[in-house]
Formats: C-alpha cells, structure tokens, sequence
C-alpha cells in the first residue's frame, strides 16, 4: 500500500504498522496475545483528529475503542471491516456512539 501512496504521490495518508509481540495484556479473540503496541499504534495522536481511521486486521474489538477516539465526531468516518461478524457486535455497541451512521454491507 505504501508504494502506491508513493506512486500516485498521495501525502495525506500515514500507515502504521506494529508486529505482535511475545508479551502484553491486550489480546486478539482469534490470534491471542500480545497486541499492546498495535492496539496503541496512534496513541500519540489527539482525540478527533482523524478524518478516516480504518479497522483491519488483529485484535479488531480493541482497535475499534481507539479508531472511535481518533475519528472526528462530526463528519469523520470510521471503517470497520468485516463488522457483520457476529463477535464485533458487542464492541459495536460498547463503543461506537449511537448517533453515529452506521452502514453494514
């Protein structure tokens, strides 16, 4: 994906990628532990200051919390992946505010 951010000279966009670690108290349902460091891979970034957060990958039901906290709560958009899965409901409600439009496809 960075190549073709590269390539098509798009500089707006900032991927960040953390590797699992061996220990740690943040888990994944399906991968189990340790995610501490992806889970809080944008913690130093403020609340709202996201137009666009997307959510793939490990540990979903964590990252979604923080994606909900970096997301600009007016007009931000927030992309859960996968979220018609039946174990991302409960984090959904938990965690994404009900005024929220929410599209499942």
């Amino acid at each position: 994906l960075g190549d073709i951010l590269k390539l098509n000279n798009i500089t707006n966009v900032q991927l960040r990628s953390r590797p699992r670690q061996s220990q740690g108290k943040l888990k994944s349902a399906s991968r189990g532990c340790c995610y501490d460091s992806y889970i809080m891979g944008a913690s130093d970034m403020a609340d709202g200051s996201l137009d666009m957060v997307s959510v793939d990958g490990r540990a979903r039901e964590q990252c979604l919390k923080e994606a909900v906290r970096l997301v600009k709560p007016e007009g931000g958009v927030l992309v859960l992946d996968n979220s018609v899965r039946e174990r991302y409901k409960a984090s959904m409600r938990e965690n994404i505010p009900e005024s929220w439009i929410k599209h499942e496809a």
